[in-house]
């Protein structure tokens, strides 16, 4: 007799009889499994939370990196092209080019120095200066 008792008993526990589920009424047993869901959801919701923030902290951290590689390469041409400009000056003295303040320089002043380190050019500049204001419009 005993057996039988025991082996229903067993199947009971065995069927998942769970005892709170079982004694709940149907509301609260929908009030609890919605609970359960909104704890999951709000679990997920966190860590999707979490994930973006490192995935954000991440993406800066790599910009920061990019954007010093970016300023140090900015420096490294910065000076290069100065040294590059230097040395452009250096040779256009050697070579006798106009120098880096012609612009500034006045019309005789310009004269004055092809004259001195470039005759011929001087001597076709004047030529060319007559002929400009020979052949301007007469103001009326």
């Amino acid at each position: 007799m005993r057996i039988p008792a025991i082996l229903a008993l067993s199947t009971l526990l065995l069927l998942g009889a769970d005892s709170q589920a079982q004694n709940r009424p149907d509301g609260a047993r929908r009030k609890a499994a919605a609970t359960q869901e909104k704890r999951v959801k709000s679990q997920a919701q966190k860590e999707h939370r979490i994930a973006a923030a490192r995935n954000k902290a991440e993406r800066v951290e790599n910009a920061n990196e990019e954007n010093k590689a970016k300023i140090i390469e900015a420096a490294r041409n910065k000076k290069q092209r100065i040294e590059n400009h230097r040395t452009e000056e250096a040779r256009n003295a050697d070579q006798g080019n106009r120098p880096e303040r012609w612009k500034n320089m006045s019309e005789e002043e310009r004269q004055a120095w092809l004259e001195k380190n470039h005759p011929e050019k001087a001597e076709q500049r004047k030529h060319r200066r007559a002929a400009a204001n020979n052949n301007a419009p007469k103001r009326r």
